[in-house]
């Protein structure tokens, strides 16, 4: 749609919703703006927007005639599609935009999406960030803001008027990608693995990858990157154009090289008989084939060699017949997948080794992922925990000669379920030299699962308290944290508040 010169509401005046309406102006657009508050502060509202353009504000009850004057509606995150007002809007025969879809429109480069049940925040991290120091005006939800309403925001907030970006790294909570694809569809989707995760949210793996499949399916000439080495994610190959990256080889060189004792996803071949494994790396991750009809693991367009040290591992990638070698500086093999994909996606965008190294040599941690802060003065490291497959990984890296918090919540972003505590590898925590104390809303189910670990219950030290956990662990030397998701934004809260 045209934009210039056409009346459009903007239903919603928090932050993104004012980024919506100026937007709209600098394209030459009408913009007004409502709000359901009638005690909404208007003047405050107009102190905020960028620029002198007038905006029309209505709060608490739109005029008919205004309504009736629209040309298109901007819906901002959160505004329910089943208010009787939206129903109205709906009924009218007016175009619903979401903020997504208004950024899109307006500001329109090459867009990724990122999906799968762990990586998704490192994975799309490290690409945003390949790109940045490759010199590209990158719009990316950076703080793992994965499901539609984070999306939007991100849009509304970044881009800028009469500026395209070049690309938008997009990371997408499964479940939520086929409804972004009905606002913005993507040019590229990586897809990291899928394993077992808030089953009461999401059901079994098969209902997850269904999510997936129906978001590809909605955009055809999508180009997916895809984990080979993943039996379930390796059948999304739905799309005209579809690479496979993946592992050859794993060595470790490091003190946690030992198998992880966490159950992995069993999965049968397309003709039904159970696929065999002639090497295993991590979970269901791995070489596998049919020994009934000789269906095997996809070749790699981006094959790999990795050897994992303990704080870093050293990837060599083929890429079109040539070895490039690249260094990680992240600790773990599920990092080094995750670099891997990162790796691909530019090869894909033709950048070079040189380019792709500065970016992976200076690319540093976000949000709970490995994120490393010095907290009361102790170096600490904060590593999100959420699912048995990814849980068992983190473990193994954890220092044992450091303090350790477990903080565990069971909100609903976090997944009520909370039996994955007992199939993620704890056992390896048995050996922990220091402090060891559980934290959150479940910190009691926690302990309870550390005793079973083979940790002596009179060496676990319950503290529900978040802040309080964290203060005694830090002042008291190294320290690992290893929270789920909402503890993980609790304890972000809480340091910030302590500088």
């Amino acid at each position: 749609m045209e934009l210039k010169g056409k009346k459009v509401l903007v239903f919603g005046a928090g932050k993104s919703g004012i980024g919506a309406a100026d937007l709209l102006n600098a394209v030459g657009a009408c913009p007004v703006l409502y709000d359901g508050k009638a005690d909404l502060d208007k003047e405050s509202v107009l102190h905020k927007i960028s620029g002198n353009y007038e905006l029309p504000i209505y709060a608490g009850e739109l005029p008919k005639e205004v309504q009736e004057s629209l040309d298109l509606v901007v819906l901002s995150p959160g505004v329910p599609t089943d208010l009787p007002i939206v129903k109205g809007f709906y009924d009218q025969g007016l175009p619903v935009w979401g903020e997504v879809e208004l950024a899109y429109q307006t500001g329109k480069g090459e867009v990724l999406a990122i999906t799968g049940t762990n990586g998704k925040s490192t994975t799309s991290g490290i690409i945003a960030h390949i790109l940045e120091v490759a010199n590209q005006n990158v719009i990316h939800n950076l703080k793992g803001a994965n499901m539609l309403t984070g999306v939007a925001n991100v849009f509304a907030l970044s881009v800028k008027p009469f500026t395209r970006f070049d690309y938008a790294v997009i990371e997408s909570d499964e479940a939520y990608l086929t409804k972004l694809y009905d606002y913005m569809p993507s040019d590229y989707l990586v897809v990291t693995n899928l394993f077992r995760d808030q089953l009461d949210r999401y059901g079994e793996l098969n209902t997850t990858a269904g999510f997936i499949k129906n978001a590809i399916d909605k955009n055809p000439n999508l180009k997916l990157i895809l984990n080979a080495d993943d039996p379930l994610v390796a059948t999304f190959d739905r799309t005209k154009y579809a690479v496979y990256y993946g592992f050859e080889n794993v060595e470790y060189d490091c003190n946690y090289e030992h198998k992880s004792n966490a159950p992995a996803e069993a999965f049968n071949c397309p003709c039904g008989e159970p696929l065999e494994y002639s090497k295993q790396f991590m979970a269901q991750e791995g070489h596998y084939y049919c020994s009934k009809c000789g269906y095997k693991r996809h070749q790699c367009n981006y094959p790999a060699n990795v050897k994992v040290f303990n704080e870093y591992s050293i990837l060599t990638v083929k890429n079109k017949g040539v070895e490039y070698k690249f260094t990680v500086n992240l600790a773990g093999l599920y990092n080094a997948y995750n670099a891997l994909a990162a790796i691909a996606f530019a090869f894909e965008q033709g950048l070079n080794q040189d380019e792709i190294q500065k970016a992976i040599d200076t690319y540093h941690a976000i949000f709970g992922r490995t994120e490393k802060r010095v907290i009361n003065g102790n170096q600490t490291v904060i590593q999100l925990i959420k699912n048995p497959t990814g849980a068992s990984e983190v473990l193994k890296t954890v220092d044992l000669n450091s303090n350790i918090v477990v903080a565990i919540n069971d909100n609903y972003a976090d997944g009520r379920d909370i039996s994955w505590l007992w199939d993620s590898d704890f056992e390896q925590l048995k050996d922990a030299q220091k402090l060891v104390i559980t934290s959150g809303i479940r910190a009691n189910d926690m302990a309870t699962r550390l005793k079973y670990a083979g940790i002596p219950q009179e060496r676990i030290i319950i503290e529900p308290n978040i802040k309080k956990a964290i203060e005694r662990a830090t002042k008291s030397g190294k320290t690992t944290i290893l929270p789920s998701y909402t503890a993980l934004l609790k304890i972000n809260n809480e340091i910030k508040e302590s500088r």
